[in-house]
């Protein structure tokens, strides 16, 4: 039996779907993508931590030093993603 990754995020945290009709990613709070296929939705994973930790693929962007999540919304009419994060300098 493999260890579970406890530093995973909660399946709730995958709130954001980004998808452009061919293939789509799973985008966590914190900033993760932790699930992409490529080119397709049936391709493999390219980012895969979603299912295999780490090891598996991801993609984090975002601060370069520990902040919190406060709010993430799509801009306006666009399909641009927008998330504020609280930093120890600001957000």
């Amino acid at each position: 039996m493999e260890a579970v990754n406890v530093d995973s995020p909660a399946l709730a945290d995958y709130g954001l779907l980004l998808g452009d009709t061919r293939t789509a990613a799973l985008v966590s709070a914190d900033g993760g993508v932790d699930w992409l296929c490529a080119p397709t939705f049936d391709g493999d994973p390219v980012f895969g931590a979603l299912l295999g930790g780490p090891e598996a693929g991801t993609f984090r962007t975002g601060p370069a030093v520990p902040a919190k999540p406060l709010a993430r919304r799509y801009r306006p009419h666009t399909a641009t993603l927008e998330t504020v994060w609280a930093a120890d300098r600001g957000t």
